[in-house]
């Protein structure tokens, strides 16, 4: 976190704390589908993207897959929401 760790370096930051831009990916094989990309520090020095297959929900770069639907814009494609699942 950039603070002294008592012996000479930087202390790293906390396992989980975010390290980028939250960000929807479109998903390389199949249209019109994403992953809600979330970069974390591990505890250890490095940044993860942590990716969350978002299936049949559209993704919202700040809030990411919009699991459960709310309405049919939630859903890709086809498909229809329905008591809070695209269908």
């Amino acid at each position: 976190d950039g603070t002294c760790d008592g012996a000479g370096a930087c202390r790293k930051w906390n396992d989980q704390t975010s390290c980028g831009s939250d960000a929807c990916v479109p998903h390389s094989s199949t249209s019109n589908r994403f992953y809600y990309r979330t970069p974390l520090c591990d505890g250890d020095g490095n940044c993860i993207e942590h990716n969350e297959n978002c299936k049949k929900y559209n993704c919202n770069g700040s809030t990411g897959c919009t699991k459960p639907c709310g309405n049919d814009g939630d859903c890709i494609g086809s498909f229809d929401c329905d008591d809070g699942e695209c269908d």
